[in-house]
């Protein structure tokens, strides 16, 4: 049975591309699982037309992660100020709202 909510909360997996610090010039990839409130369609196109809307949707979207740590290897516990700490990465902030737009859209995740 498919279920209709009009404000829905998912667990994507969001792949951040982070590039690596011994010169090579080169990107590893690390999988986390982002908590999204969805898109509704005029947020998600919006987004598709000017990416950079992104920015100013993103800390109302997201609700929380797994698999995000300090340098220490300690869990990062998700709050306000450490989103924007996370999002003012741009490959991260890239990371972040490419996911929110795929599972807004139904899309499959990309491994």
């Amino acid at each position: 049975m498919f279920k209709f909510a009009n404000k829905r909360r998912v667990l994507w997996p969001v792949t951040i591309s982070v590039p690596t610090d011994d010169g090579s010039g080169e990107i590893k990839e690390h999988t986390v699982k982002v908590q999204f409130e969805l898109l509704t369609r005029t947020e998600a196109k919006a987004i598709q037309e000017e990416p950079e809307d992104g920015e100013s949707v993103l800390p109302d979207k997201v609700k929380g992660w797994e698999g995000i740590a300090d340098e220490d290897g300690n869990d990062i516990e998700f709050s306000s100020g450490t989103l924007k700490a996370l999002l003012d990465v741009p490959y991260i902030e890239r990371a972040f709202a490419i996911g929110l737009l795929q599972a807004s859209n139904g899309a499959p995740a990309k491994n």
